[in-house]
């Protein structure tokens, strides 16, 4: 027999915001949908444009301290109600009707009906070469319904180098989708796990729970701990949607879990790099050093430079030395740079095109802006960049201070009033900014005048 519930349980009731414990495993609601993603960033990633198209109470985060299903910590979507999820698993039977639309990508993925959808879309970058994250799904459809139709889930990216969407959510060592269909106790069995007491359909031998005191989680059955890759080009911005949907029916909630701070952008570095300077001469050219001590496919490296740090041209080539062990150093002089602050960054390009970025260096060729002043005081810099500015010739045009990481990306802007251009003292807060190295430009009517690196900890 079917069970359906149609609220929040007495206790969920009576407390704000709903929050649903059962044993070890515990879901509550999560705020907005910005809050929601917040608990998936890892390092590497930027994430913009979050929107969230699911009925209430299906989607939340997770607490699964001391649960089996293998994740501490994260978001769960579901196709039905987070409520559901908790166990003991004492039905075999449970889900939740929202009356709710499916999602027309996981229709024309499931190739029947879907309606109840959970979606969590947005846009994202990454920093290295390399998007992942770790993630558990589970269903109460298991395992009756293998080999009939399923309740689908999928994590679809796009973007550049992409052709459509590509559904990340696969099978280890293969191209098949994650699905009830395909991962069991008779289809790439090591990669699920039994969780239903009154299981008949495995094999003895497959360690099913006995009774249902000894679960956490209600759903009959879900997956070992799985991670989601893809390989994708550094600073291009890319559609992510996690979807998860019922299909023909209602009934038999499934829900997939998203492991707290794993949507991370790993570097995998084809280079070793010592160093990377950038020094002027006395003939006002710039002379870039680089040092690596290994290098694997490595192709060539093109020099670029910006007198943003946001917009790079490229304005010279060297040839990398291919797969070496042994420390080598390069030389590459700029004979023009621009008057005022350039910046200059390595690509460095791999002999299948896979390329990385190095960090920035800035230098600065003296010009008639000499009278601009950009004092920034500590540094390093905690919570807080105390500044003093000062403009001469100031004539009513836009002053504003902007912060860039490394990678040229705006992290902080201040439009400055006739007060903060003077010479006094001025705060910009910085509380939001990770440990790391950035640049804090001075811009008069759009045009950097002056620049100070940073280092915030």
């Amino acid at each position: 027999m079917k069970i359906f519930t149609q609220g929040c349980f007495l206790f969920a009731i009576l407390t704000s915001p709903c929050s649903f414990v059962y044993s070890q495993l515990a879901v509550s609601s999560a705020g907005t949908p910005e809050q929601l993603t917040q608990n998936l960033f890892g390092g590497g990633v930027i994430i913009s444009n979050v929107t969230l198209t699911a009925p209430a109470g299906s989607w939340g985060i997770f607490d699964g301290t001391n649960s089996n299903i293998g994740l501490d910590s994260g978001i769960i979507l579901t196709s039905g109600k987070i409520a559901n999820a908790p166990g003991p698993n004492t039905s075999g039977y449970v889900g939740y009707s929202h009356y709710a639309p499916g999602d027309p990508d996981l229709t024309a993925l499931s190739g029947e009906p879907t309606n109840d959808a959970c979606v969590l879309e947005f846009d994202l970058q990454v920093t290295g070469d390399t998007l992942s994250f770790n993630y558990v799904f589970g269903s109460e459809e298991y395992p009756e319904f293998v080999g009939s139709y399923n309740d689908i889930f999928a994590f679809l990216i796009s973007g550049p180098g992409i052709t459509g969407e590509q559904n990340i959510a696969i099978v280890p060592g293969t191209t098949n989708p994650v699905s009830i269909d395909n991962v069991n106790c008779q289809n790439n069995s090591p990669y699920y796990i039994c969780n239903d007491p009154y299981d008949y359909l495995c094999p003895n031998s497959y360690n099913c729970p006995n009774n249902s005191n000894s679960t956490t989680v209600q759903y009959d059955g879900f997956t070992t701990v799985l991670t989601a890759s893809i390989v994708l080009q550094p600073l291009q911005t890319y559609h992510l949607k996690l979807a998860i949907a019922d299909a023909v029916d209602s009934g038999y909630d499934s829900g997939v879990f998203i492991e707290a701070g794993s949507l991370s952008s790993i570097v995998i570095l084809p280079i070793e790099l010592i160093e990377f300077t950038a020094t002027m001469n006395k003939q006002n050219k710039v002379e870039l050093n680089w040092s690596t001590a290994s290098e694997w496919n490595n192709d060539y490296y093109s020099v670029e430079r910006s007198n943003d740090a946001i917009h790079f041209q490229t304005i010279g080539a060297i040839d990398g030395y291919g797969t070496t062990d042994q420390t080598h150093h390069y030389f590459f002089t700029d004979e023009h740079p621009h008057s005022g602050y350039n910046y200059y960054r390595l690509r460095q390009t791999d002999y299948d095109n896979h390329f990385t970025y190095s960090p920035i260096e800035a230098v600065k060729l003296s010009n008639d802006a000499e009278n601009y002043q950009l004092n920034i005081w500590p540094n390093p810099i905690h919570n807080t960049l105390n500044f003093q500015v000062l403009l001469p010739d100031y004539q009513n045009q836009l002053v504003e201070i902007r912060i860039y990481d490394e990678a040229g990306l705006i992290q902080g802007l201040k439009k400055l009033d006739e007060n903060e251009i003077s010479g006094n003292h001025s705060t910009m807060a910085v509380h939001d900014l990770i440990t790391g190295n950035y640049f804090v430009q001075l811009l008069l009517d759009g045009y950097v005048v002056a620049s100070e690196k940073i280092m915030v900890q």
